[in-house]
């Protein structure tokens, strides 16, 4: 074994390469760490990948304008529905989920929500577009949680939302007035 010396400028190469084995046993112990977390994500990932959500997961969304519903496990897109309703009255369907009402009329039109139709979630909306206004009202055993009694809109232009909080109680709001 041959002793280095300070002076000894072999010395100097020694330390540098012991500097860099360290350097490299840091490296090399991150990247084990690394690999270690991505096999457990790749098996979290494969855990899951034959899963796909039910409509009672996801069901249908709107986010911006856009609809965002899963049937058997697929995922579309698509603008959130419009419909015009002339009647004087309509009932509210599981077909208006999440689509924007135009309401329509020059006389007053009723908006009902029914009895053990509409999940828990469900949403939607409209705006009052001709001269009648639009009277948001319970089917018997239906309660509507609002605000003051209002639940008729203001005039043409007035908007209008609603939201199923609880089953058979739906939430309703917006440009609203009590119906004397």
């Amino acid at each position: 074994m041959v002793e280095l010396y300070r002076e000894d400028p072999s010395n100097e190469i020694v330390t540098d390469l012991a500097g860099r084995n360290d350097n490299w046993e840091a490296l090399e112990t991150a990247i084990n760490a690394l690999n270690d977390a991505l096999d457990d994500l790749d098996t979290e990932l494969q855990t899951h990948k034959d899963k796909t959500a039910s409509d009672s997961e996801l069901g249908h969304v709107m986010v911006d304008g856009v609809t965002i519903t899963e049937t058997d496990g697929v995922i579309s897109l698509a603008p959130t529905p419009v419909r015009e309703i002339t009647d004087a009255s309509h009932t509210i369907q599981t077909a208006n989920i999440n689509e924007w009402l135009i309401m329509n009329r020059a006389d007053a039109q009723t908006l009902t929500f029914p009895k053990d139709t509409l999940p828990v979630g469900a949403k939607g909306g409209g705006v009052q577009a001709g001269a009648g206004q639009v009277t948001l009202a319970a089917a018997a055993g239906v309660t509507l949680l609002d605000y003051d009694s209002e639940v008729r809109t203001v005039g043409e232009g007035a908007v209008f939302g609603w939201i199923v909080e609880e089953v058979n109680k739906v939430r309703v709001f917006g440009n609203l007035e009590a119906v004397s």
